[in-house]
């Protein structure tokens, strides 16, 4: 659970199962996996110079997070 700094990127074959790194429940929901993919990646000479933040939301929990933090703010 959390955040995970990615270092590199990995393919496969198939998605087994992609959990929310918020509360950590399954986002499959028939027929379809259900969530949100956030990346950030960060400039040089920021706080955090050359990181990339890559991580997963389930619905509830990006319903949430937008409720608290972003709905109601002029770009919504």
């Amino acid at each position: 659970m959390g955040m995970h700094i990615i270092e590199k990127e990995v393919l496969c074959d198939y998605i087994e199962d992609v959990t929310c790194d918020s509360c950590g429940i399954s986002t499959w929901k028939e027929p379809n996996f259900e969530y949100a993919n956030f990346r950030a990646s960060w400039g040089y000479e920021s706080k955090l110079d050359d990181v990339r933040w890559d991580f997963f939301l389930c619905e509830d929990c990006a319903i949430k997070i937008y409720d608290e933090y972003i709905k109601g703010k002029e770009y919504d």
